[in-house]
């Protein structure tokens, strides 16, 4: 019997804890370890709806820094990469280098054509991921 394999980006973890080998995108599978994952680049829609400078990104492909800050009750599109396989995308939001909120957004690549992450924060430290049509 083979234990859950989840794959985060860069790096792939079980339910028995993180491993450092690897290097693939969030997706879910169960069995042998697949690595290398093709990905294609997608938008996604970043609001801020709190009284502060906020930074939303996705894990794994970006930090803090003023090229992710959101200003207050701004919206903000981007170019994110999303794996060619169904599976999930972890978005971070925070402050002063500390995360308040994450969500994930989970997709499929055969429907994703003109659904994007809309992704929302708001007080108190509350982040939304829906699915926005274009």
């Amino acid at each position: 019997m083979g234990s859950k394999q989840w794959f985060r980006w860069g790096r792939p973890y079980t339910d028995r804890g993180l491993s450092s080998s690897g290097k693939s995108n969030y997706y879910y599978t169960t069995g042998t370890q697949q690595t290398n994952a093709s990905t294609k680049t997608i938008k996604a829609e970043f609001t801020n709806r709190s009284h502060e400078n906020i930074h939303i990104f996705v894990e794994g492909q970006d930090n803090f820094g003023p090229h992710n800050r959101i200003t207050p009750n701004e919206r903000k599109t981007v170019n994110i990469n999303v794996p060619s396989r169904v599976g999930f995308i972890k978005f971070v939001a925070g402050r002063n280098g500390q995360v308040l909120a994450s969500c994930r957004w989970e997709y499929d690549p055969d429907t994703i054509s003109g659904r994007i992450p809309v992704i929302t924060f708001s007080e108190p430290n509350k982040l939304s991921c829906v699915t926005g049509l274009r």
